[in-house]
Order: C-alpha cells, then structure tokens, then sequence
C-alpha cells in the first residue's frame, strides 16, 4: 500500500472512530495498578463498543518516558481489527493475542490484523523512541473490529 493511502486510511479511521456512538471503558480496581490504570499489561483498561457499532477512539496521555498505555477488548477468531494512533511524537504499538503471542510494532496508519482466536486482546501503544524524541503528552487511539 502507498504511503499516502496508509496515512489517508489513518486520519479516516480516526474520524470514524471520534463520530461513533459513547464507548464504555472499565478500568480495573486502582490497587491491582499501581501507577493507574492502563499502564501495565498485567492491568489493561476495557474498552466496550456501543451497541450497533464496531468501533471507538480513547484517548490517553503519556507522561514517562519511555511510557505505554494497554486496552484490552474482547473478539473472535477471523474478525479483522484495524489499529490508528496518533500522539504528539512518533509512536508505536502492538496486540497481545489471546494465546501470549502477538503482532507488531505497528506505526498506526491503519494496520491490519487478522485475529486467530477469539478471547481477549491486549492493544498497547507509546512512544516510538527509535524513530524520534522522546516525548510525553496526549495521544488518540481507534480501534475498530469488523
């Protein structure tokens, strides 16, 4: 895929994501995280689409350096869940599979992952320190699951 359309499928699936219905986010007992939610794989935030959509976008902040933000969102096995990020340095991401193993990093202009079982996944993204600066502030993630 050209480089113009990854960045064009980006700033679509963010927008898509930003004009979809509220999305309930659970987050675990402020105990099982020390630092707070989200911040560790061992303690991800939930993140529920609303009824009769296939997507939403949360929004975070990274405020360490290096830091990483976890959401975790449950799916079936063939569904195909489309990743964009932005924050306000150069990121990066993954997902965490069901079975511990996983895809990534992904740059966040719309990556693509077929999913191979159905369970819970982790979706994890901060700052890419290989590709810039480090940095901390706001950043915005979609996922979308068709």
């Amino acid at each position: 895929m050209r480089p113009q359309t990854l960045v064009l499928s980006a700033i679509v699936l963010i927008i898509l994501g930003a004009v979809l219905a509220s999305t309930a986010i659970a987050a675990p007992p402020a105990a099982a995280c020390p630092r707070g939610p989200g911040t560790d794989a061992s303690c991800p935030i939930r993140v529920q689409f609303a009824a009769g959509t296939y997507g939403t976008t949360v929004h975070g902040r990274l405020t360490l350096a290096p830091d990483h933000r976890y959401y975790v969102v449950r799916a079936r096995a063939g569904q195909r869940m489309i990743l964009s990020f932005v924050g306000a340095g150069a990121m990066r991401g993954g997902v965490s599979f069901p079975d511990g193993s996983g895809d990534g990093p992904f740059n966040g202009e719309g990556d693509v992952i077929i999913l191979p079982a159905t369970g819970d996944y982790i979706v994890y993204v901060g700052q890419n320190t290989m590709a810039g600066p480090i940095w901390t502030g706001r950043f915005s993630l979609s996922i979308l699951i068709r």
